[in-house]
C-alpha cells in the first residue's frame, strides 16, 4: 500500500478480491442451492444481475435493506449496548483490542461485561490475569471480575490444555448458555470478543442477540485486509453495524529516534476503510509492553497507560461510544 512496485501489486489484488466480493451474487449460484421448477415442469430462470445487488451500508449505518434481528426473549435483558470485536483472520490482535477496549470504556465510567466468544481458542483468562473457575449462584454463573470488568469464557470452566472440540450447535448452545445463565447485572457495554472468520459464532451472536454495532481489526498486510473485507460482507448480510476498522500493529516506533518503521507494511486498514466506507477507528502502534502486559494479565491502558497505544485505545473507545449512543434507537 506503499509507493512500491510490490505493494501497488497487493492493492490491485485487493481491489480485484473486493470487486469479486461485491459481484459474486449476481455472477455464480450459492452452493447447494437447489433449482426450483416450477409447476409447469421448465426450470426457473436465473433473476437478472441488477435484482443481486451487494448490500451497501452507509458510514455508521445498518446497511441498505436490512434491519438488526431483535434480541431473542431472556438474553441479557439489563445490558444496553452490544459491540462485537470481530476479525476476518487469526493473529491480528483482536482479542488484546477487545480486553483494551473493554478497560478503557470502564475507565470512563461505563459499566463494561466482557465475553469470550472464542470457543475453540479463548484468550480473556490469560490477557484478563483470572485462573480460577467462577462462582455460581443457584442454577446461574457469577462472572469473574478483573480491572473493572465482568468477564465469562469458556477457558475458566474447561481445564488449561483441554481441547475444546464441538460441532457448531454445541457452539451455539454455549454462547446462548453466556447470555442466559450468567448474572450480568446491568451493564452499559457488552464487548464480545469474536472468534475469527466468518462461522457458526458469527450466525449465533448477529441472529439471537442484537448487537449495536460490530468492529473489525485488521493489520496492514494484505493477507489480514482481504478476510477483513470478507468479514464487513458478512456484517452487512446479517444485518449488523459496522462501527469501523481497527488497524493493529500499523508501525514500530523507535524509542531513541523516534524513526518508525512499517514493520508489516502500510495502508491496509485505511484501504478496507475507504473501500467499505467505513470509519478508521484507531491505529494502534508495535509496543513491546501490549505483548508482556497481556502475558502478565495486565492491558496496556492500565500497565502505561501515558504510552501512545493506551491513548490510542483510550481513543477507540470515545469513537465507540459516540458511534453506539449517537445512533438512534432501532425499532
Amino acid at each position: 500500500f506503499s509507493t512500491l512496485p510490490r505493494r501497488e501489486a497487493c492493492k490491485g489484488r485487493a481491489r480485484w478480491y473486493l470487486a469479486a466480493v461485491r459481484n459474486r451474487e449476481s455472477t455464480a449460484m450459492p452452493l447447494f442451492k437447489k433449482q426450483e421448477t416450477p409447476p409447469s415442469g421448465e426450470p426457473t430462470p436465473p433473476a437478472p444481475a441488477s435484482a443481486a445487488a451487494s448490500p451497501s451500508g452507509g458510514l455508521g449505518q445498518h446497511p441498505a435493506g436490512k434491519k438488526p434481528v431483535q434480541r431473542e426473549e431472556g438474553l441479557i435483558p439489563q445490558v444496553r449496548h452490544v459491540v462485537l470485536v470481530g476479525s476476518g483472520k487469526g493473529g491480528v490482535g483482536k482479542s488484546t483490542v477487545s480486553t483494551n477496549l473493554a478497560v478503557a470504556l470502564a475507565q470512563t465510567g461505563r459499566r463494561v461485561g466482557l465475553l469470550d466468544a472464542d470457543i475453540h481458542g479463548p484468550s480473556i483468562p490469560i490477557l484478563m490475569g483470572v485462573a480460577h473457575k467462577p462462582n455460581t449462584e443457584g442454577r446461574k454463573i457469577k462472572p469473574v471480575e478483573s480491572h473493572g470488568v465482568k468477564l465469562m469464557s469458556i477457558g475458566f470452566i474447561a481445564g488449561p490444555d483441554d481441547a475444546t472440540i464441538w460441532r457448531g450447535p454445541m457452539i451455539h448452545g454455549a454462547l446462548m448458555q453466556f447470555m442466559r445463565d450468567v448474572l450480568w447485572g446491568e451493564l452499559d457495554y457488552l464487548v464480545v470478543d469474536m472468534p475469527p472468520g466468518t462461522s457458526d459464532a458469527q450466525l449465533s451472536m448477529g441472529q439471537q442477540v442484537r448487537p449495536d454495532g460490530a468492529i473489525i481489526v485488521t493489520t496492514p498486510q494484505m493477507v489480514a485486509v482481504a478476510e477483513a473485507l470478507r468479514v464487513k460482507d458478512m456484517n452487512d448480510k446479517l444485518g449488523v453495524r459496522t462501527l469501523g476498522v481497527v488497524e493493529n500493529m500499523s508501525f514500530f516506533e523507535c524509542d531513541q529516534c523516534h524513526a518508525q518503521s512499517d514493520i508489516f507494511g502500510s495502508g491496509g486498514g485505511g484501504f478496507v476503510s475507504r473501500e467499505m466506507k467505513i470509519p478508521l477507528l484507531a491505529r494502534l502502534p508495535v509496543d513491546e509492553t501490549i505483548c508482556s502486559g497481556g502475558d502478565a494479565g495486565a492491558p496496556i491502558v492500565i500497565l502505561k497507560p501515558a504510552s501512545a497505544a493506551a491513548k490510542e485505545f483510550a481513543g477507540l473507545a470515545q469513537r465507540v461510544i459516540a458511534g453506539v449512543e449517537a445512533a438512534p434507537a432501532e425499532q
